[in-house]
This record gives C-alpha cells, structure tokens and sequence, in this order.
C-alpha cells in the first residue's frame, strides 16, 4: 500500500452501488489518490461539508438523496470542489451542470474517462 504522504490528493467517491464504487476506487487508487465512499447524496453532503476533497465523483440517481439536489447543497455551503457527475441517465448533462457539477460522464465510466477527468482537474 503507498505511503499517504505521497497521495496526490483526495477523491469522494458517491454512488449507491457497491460494485461503481469499487471501479472508480480501484482507478484512482492507482494513480495514488485517497478516496472516501458514500452510498448517497446525504453521505456525500455530509463528508463534504466536514472534510475537505480535491475532486467529488457524483452518482445522479440515488437514494436518500440525488447526486442533483446533494451537489445543489454542497455549492450551497460555499464548497467549490470540482464536482463529476456520472449518470446512466441520457441527455442529463444540462441537468447537471445546472446543478453545480462541474462536468458530466455517462455511465459506464471507463478508466480513460476517469484518466482523462484526474488529468483536467487535478494533474494540471
């Protein structure tokens, strides 16, 4: 397992799927980035607003609640952390941008997407 002290930074993983999570984790890990999980819009709302993430991969339907209403509330706060959308949900983009999120991937995300995303936002 690297060293946290060589992590290039931290990465909120939201989706209420287990096996998304898993990928997306999986990606980023590799890269050596840090990651949290939550399994809805609450979770996410709550991490973001307690610690502080580099960059916040955004599941759009959920539970509890959506990944457009948990980004609404975080933008809210002040919270500018870039926010990915990611969403089975065809033609949403404008729905998410709308919302706060920064970008928008269709589900399934690949790990070029997820390559291309950590080298827009975080690698520059």
């Amino acid at each position: 397992m690297p060293d946290k002290s060589n992590h290039k930074g931290k990465i909120l993983i939201v989706d209420d799927t287990a096996v998304n999570q898993k990928l997306i984790e999986s990606i980023v890990k590799k890269k050596n980035f840090s990651t949290k999980t939550a399994n809805n819009g609450q979770e996410a709302l709550d991490l973001a607003s307690n610690e502080t993430f580099d960059l916040i991969f955004m599941d759009i339907q959920m539970p509890v609640m959506d990944g457009i209403e948990a980004t609404k509330r975080i933008r809210n706060q002040g919270i500018k952390t870039t926010i990915i959308a990611i969403t089975a949900m065809p033609d949403s983009q404008d729905i998410c941008i709308e919302a706060g999120c920064n970008q928008h991937l269709n589900k399934p995300v690949s790990k070029s997407d997820i390559d291309t995303i950590l080298d827009k936002y975080i690698n520059q």
